[in-house]
């Protein structure tokens, strides 16, 4: 009867955590999964070991969300129906200086429960500073999901550009919105693709690539099914 009751209660409970608001649940949850599946005789999942925050010298920083997670390199990516022709022409760009890294794939589509997903999106907003004004925003979200496997670990992240400035619509800014949907934070490198003003730059320096090994680690990782 426990494994029953306990089984019930696990499954309610898997939608309500957020692993940045409960990550000491999402342990308790995973425990307690494991023991019904061992009491069930059932394969116990296997989980990649946590990702860690990037401590090399010079590494582009990455978001304290991101920290301890184990995300999968697979994401899933779809264009939100009010980004325009220019803004899913950077993107694509985007997504392929990405994937030319190996750290990361990202493929078009909408993946099954519990996979990494990026919306890529556009938005208006005028900034009331000239000198202050927004070309994007972007960043990741850090959701569990428990289905038979375990509670898995997803990035729900989404990336847009700001149409009320032409010049939102470039691949530089694609890039780094793109970058801080996988997990990377500005950067102090006025060379990194993260640096906080847009410098034209649309390649990874070798920072950028030592943040995102902090997040996904340097050998591969299988995606969520």
């Amino acid at each position: 009867m426990w494994c029953i009751g306990g089984l019930l209660v696990l499954l309610m409970m898997g939608g309500l955590y957020h692993s940045q608001l409960t990550p000491e649940g999402t342990r308790w949850v995973n425990a307690q999964w494991d023991r019904v599946l061992r009491i069930l005789h059932l394969p116990q999942p296997v989980r990649p070991t946590p990702a860690q925050a990037a401590t090399t010298k010079g590494a582009t920083p990455i978001f304290k969300i991101i920290h301890g997670e184990s995300l999968a390199r697979t994401y899933y990516y779809r264009f939100d129906h009010n980004l325009p022709t220019d803004g899913r022409d950077v993107f694509e760009t985007a997504v392929a200086t990405f994937n030319r890294t190996g750290l990361v794939h990202l493929k078009p589509g909408v993946g099954p429960d519990g996979s990494n997903q990026v919306v890529f999106s556009a938005y208006r907003q005028t900034a009331k500073d000239p000198q202050k004004i927004e070309l994007g925003h972007g960043g990741p979200e850090i959701v569990n999901t428990l289905n038979p496997r375990g509670m898995l670990t997803s990035n729900q992240a989404t990336a847009s550009l700001n149409r009320a400035y032409p010049q939102s619509f470039n691949d530089a800014v694609a890039t780094h919105e793109l970058g801080h949907a996988l997990g990377l934070e500005h950067s102090r490198d006025i060379d990194s693709v993260m640096y906080p003003t847009n410098q034209g730059n649309t390649d990874l320096t070798t920072g950028d690539l030592a943040g995102l090994r902090g997040v996904y680690g340097s050998r591969p990782r299988v995606a969520h099914p």
